[in-house]
């Protein structure tokens, strides 16, 4: 079956997030990722992601899990790898977004990251992120709530003691899909940066909560997605859903 791409779809962002196991130093009783600056320089000579910059300000230290260095095919543009020490992301926006293409950047950009290392990496925290912004008067309503209640399959739930008018709405939900993952969901009424438009975001994703094995890994990529592209579909009503195409 071909892949359906959404030429209007929300999307702003879609975030791939791997963390690996580090090195305990017990003379100074830290964590630290052992080889992690020769690492990034054979990172660049391993992509051919090939344009770097530093996020750090000059004389700023590494921070573990935090990442540190920015890697573009095409200078300042989409899709990017960042790399820290224990930490490794792949992200893209709508512009570029189709799964199979995404799914490739993942496979190809954790091949490129163990190779970098001398040593053996073992993954420990793994996402797979959707970003969605959508403003609110796409159905022709300027009442976010209004927006809510036509385009999107939740319920607002109002405190029935308070007679105020509800101003705004952030709720974050989390539900077991396995024995290996957790998918959740955080809705958001806010603005759009770009537009200044009242807008709903809504971030969905998918993280382990086991381990999951490198020979396993892109089996549970696989399946994170489907599990999040199961809840935008089922999260959007048909009038919205039409939009989107």
């Amino acid at each position: 079956m071909s892949e359906v791409r959404l030429n209007n779809a929300p999307l702003k962002e879609v975030i791939f997030e791997l963390h690996w196991g580090l090195d305990f130093i017990p003379e100074q009783n830290v964590f630290v990722d052992i080889g992690f600056e020769d690492a990034l320089f054979s990172f660049q000579n391993n992509c051919d992601y090939k344009y770097v910059r530093s996020l750090h300000k000059s004389g700023e230290r590494n921070i573990t899990n935090v990442v540190s260095h920015r890697f573009y095919k095409v200078k300042n543009s989409y899709p990017i790898y960042q790399l820290g020490p224990g930490v490794f992301t792949v992200n893209d926006n709508n512009k570029n977004y189709s799964w199979t293409d995404f799914k490739t950047k993942i496979i190809d950009g954790i091949q490129c990251l163990r190779k970098s290392y001398d040593k053996e990496i073992f993954p420990e925290r793994v996402e797979l992120r959707y970003i969605d912004v959508i403003e609110t008067d796409v159905l022709g309503h300027s009442d976010k709530f209004e927006f809510i209640n036509q385009g999107l399959n939740l319920t607002i739930n109002e405190l029935p003691f308070l007679n105020n008018k509800l101003l705004d709405i952030n709720f974050s939900n989390r539900y077991i899909l396995d024995d290996s993952s957790y998918l959740n969901l955080m809705v958001a009424t806010g603005v759009n940066n770009e537009t200044s438009k009242d807008a709903i975001i809504w971030h969905t994703f998918v993280n382990n909560n086991q381990i999951i094995s490198w020979d396993k890994m892109e089996d549970w990529i696989e399946n994170a997605h489907k599990h999040a592209s199961y809840l935008f579909k089922k999260l959007v009503k048909p009038d919205l859903y039409d939009i989107f195409r």
